[in-house]
């Protein structure tokens, strides 16, 4: 677990190790402030919803999410991201590389389907705003997600080109996404095949990235949050 300097993008290390394999997502809950997160139990490797201690860094297993068996396209899976809605702590997820849409439940982990998603993509980070309306992103473009059926509709075609990108930067691509509290700024972490990461914000109206000024941060960053400004210090971010 890392917390990420908005400006710069160094990062600050929590604890050792989170005790779980390949953490693709995390969210914090809206009202309780509690750090959840999907990843790969030790030893079988199943898909599972944990929640992870801000102090020390250390995961604990709610259960398994089962996404690797039907209603999901059974196979090798994973929640490549997720994200509370403020409504009703509706905690939502997107399964890669199946492409499809479930809500985790936070007391068991088991994932329900929503539906299949219409886009094929990587990365698939996903998002609430503050007005409940969920976003989506990957490597071409910023969508919004109907959370009754799961499909999307493009927004914008996203825009990586930058300094920070020299010829060896392949495949950008969004692997988390939130937004900020307070000014609704959308921030995304986004890697590419030599698992470079860096951290931007994305306009929502051009697509345009903007890196922050630092360059690139911590290796291999695959998901984002922000902590709820009621119950943490305004605009705190982890990765």
């Amino acid at each position: 677990l890392l917390i990420i300097d908005q400006s710069t993008g160094a990062v600050t290390n929590v604890g050792t190790g989170i005790g779980f394999g390949r953490i693709s997502a995390i969210d914090f809950h809206p009202v309780t402030g509690i750090l959840y997160a999907a990843g790969a139990r030790a030893g079988d490797g199943s898909n599972v919803l944990l929640t992870i201690d801000k102090t020390s860094g250390v995961g604990t297993e709610i259960g398994a999410t089962n996404i690797e068996s039907p209603p999901f396209i059974s196979g090798q899976r994973n929640v490549a991201g997720m994200s509370f809605r403020n409504a009703d702590g509706a905690l939502f997820g997107f399964v890669e590389p199946s492409d499809q849409v479930a809500t985790l439940n936070i007391s068991t982990g088991a994932a329900g389907l929503v539906g299949s998603n219409s886009v094929s993509g990587s990365g698939n980070g996903i998002a609430f705003n503050s007005g409940d309306t969920l976003y989506h992103a990957n490597e071409f473009d910023l969508h919004t997600v109907n959370q009754a059926t799961g499909d999307s509709m493009a927004v914008v075609s996203l825009d990586f080109a930058n300094a920070f990108f020299d010829a060896g930067f392949l495949a950008p691509r969004v692997s988390g996404l939130d937004f900020r509290p307070g000014d609704e700024v959308l921030f995304a972490s986004v890697i590419n095949d030599d698992s470079d990461s860096f951290i931007a914000t994305i306009d929502l109206m051009t697509g345009d990235l903007a890196y922050l000024s630092g360059g690139a941060t911590a290796s291999k960053v695959d998901a984002l949050a922000f902590m709820p400004m009621r119950i943490s210090e305004p605009g705190t971010l982890a990765i």
